[in-house]
């Protein structure tokens, strides 16, 4: 993959993660400063164990069936092109990064410790797995059998 390739990945990751990081830490800054009333849910509350779901399934399953359904599409071609790697693993980026917002939800609402925690948990987790090294790229170059 290109750098220019590689430049652009990294330029989707840090816009899809920045204003997520950004608005959590304010959200943490306003909520542990008493600076403005945050809302409250209840513990008896089916919300926390939805938001805490669909991240999960946004951040870890999602990607995963993306990549299967990617490899399915690919499997009886000898080679992928670069061009569709490269929208593959952007669109994984973008979908991915989706998992960090249920946490600034949930610190928003002051969700009950667990959930908040998990979410948080799950949005470092797909932070971490999302980003486009030149480790990972080049492996998935290799997998999939991209050509120019």
């Amino acid at each position: 993959m290109s750098e220019s390739m590689r430049m652009a990945l990294r330029r989707t990751w840090i816009l899809m993660l920045a204003p997520g990081v950004a608005l959590l830490f304010l959200t943490e800054v306003i909520r542990y400063g008493n600076l403005a009333p945050m809302l409250h849910i209840s513990e008896t509350s089916v919300l926390p164990s939805v938001l805490l779901f669909i991240s999960a399934f946004v951040g870890i399953g999602l990607p995963l069936l993306y990549r299967a359904a990617f490899a399915n599409a690919h499997k009886r071609r000898q080679s992928v092109p670069m061009y569709s790697l490269f929208r593959y693993e952007n669109n994984s980026i973008v979908v991915a990064l989706l998992a960090v917002w249920p946490s600034i939800v949930a610190s928003i609402c002051s969700f009950p410790r667990f959930h908040a925690s998990a979410m948080f948990i799950i949005a470092l987790y797909v932070s971490y797995t999302a980003y486009p090294s030149k480790r990972k790229l080049d492996m998935d170059e290799r997998v999939f059998r991209a050509t120019p």
